[in-house]
């Protein structure tokens, strides 16, 4: 890309994205070559080290999309906002974690029933380790603990864990250190949470776990993270959008894939 000038990176991009605009709307001659097709010139597009900065591929789809407005090319329209929501405020996936939830042994005669031995996915739980114990109050029946954050203790690896962190954080930043993996390895174990009843073992002397270090991905600067939004402004991309929105007339499922990226943009 440092070869090419600011024009000619323009003009391919251009080139690229009608391309990828073409490929996306075909139906009737769609076959698994166009959609390798569609999704090799996605990712040449979408390269940083193709084509450098992502701000002339966004300035090429909202040209692209100012034309397709005109003329009320509408799947155009609806690809194009596709692709300016994954440049603008792409979809956070959150990653899954197992879990293997286990009962203290010093509390067996306490709580009946036990926790699956199969680890359960976080992605079935929910984000926080206060999802992890209304999953085990629900399920023993415990369910005069699901308002009290205080009736039941959860431990890893020797640590008492307060209810608030996210699973994510716990698993990354303070299981896998301990366990001898590493965050990306295939085959991670699954954390081990234990889980007991306040009060029955005496007073908690286990250490506590109330905060977490901030991941560089939470702590990533917002000017950098958005900074390409403010070629919409340059580029009049709110006038275009407010345009596409002007043209509904009816704001039902139908309309969705046009009203949707629209306002979340």
């Amino acid at each position: 890309s440092t070869a090419l000038s600011t024009s000619e990176i323009r003009t391919l991009v251009s080139s690229l994205l009608r391309s990828f605009l073409v490929l996306k709307q075909l139906v009737a001659q769609r076959t698994k070559l166009t959609d390798e097709c569609q999704a090799i010139v996605l990712q040449s597009l979408l390269s940083r080290d193709c084509l450098g900065d992502r701000v002339e591929i966004l300035q090429c789809c909202l040209e692209e999309l100012r034309n397709a407005e005109k003329v009320g090319a509408t799947e155009a329209v609806v690809v194009l906002l596709e692709q300016l929501c994954d440049i603008l405020c792409p979809t956070k996936i959150e990653p899954s974690y197992n879990l293997l939830l286990i009962k203290s042994t010093t509390q067996e005669e306490f709580i009946r029933g036990t926790m699956s031995r199969t680890p359960y996915s976080s992605a079935s739980i929910g984000p926080l380790m206060r999802d992890v114990k209304n999953k085990i109050c629900t399920d023993l029946e415990l369910t005069g603990l699901l308002e009290d954050d205080f009736g039941m203790e959860l431990l890893v690896a020797g640590s008492l864990i307060k209810l608030d962190l996210s699973i994510r954080a716990v698993y990354e930043q303070f299981w896998l250190p301990r366990s001898g993996g590493n965050e990306g390895e295939v085959g991670d174990p699954p954390m081990t949470v234990v889980y007991r009843l306040s009060g029955l073992d005496g007073e908690a002397t286990e250490p506590i776990v109330d905060n977490l270090p901030v991941s560089e991905e939470q702590a990533r600067d917002p000017e950098e993270e958005f900074g390409a939004t403010t070629a919409l402004g340059e580029a009049n991309g709110l006038e275009i959008l407010l345009r596409i929105l002007q043209r509904v007339t009816n704001w039902n499922d139908s309309d969705a894939p046009i009203t949707v990226p629209t306002l979340r943009l």
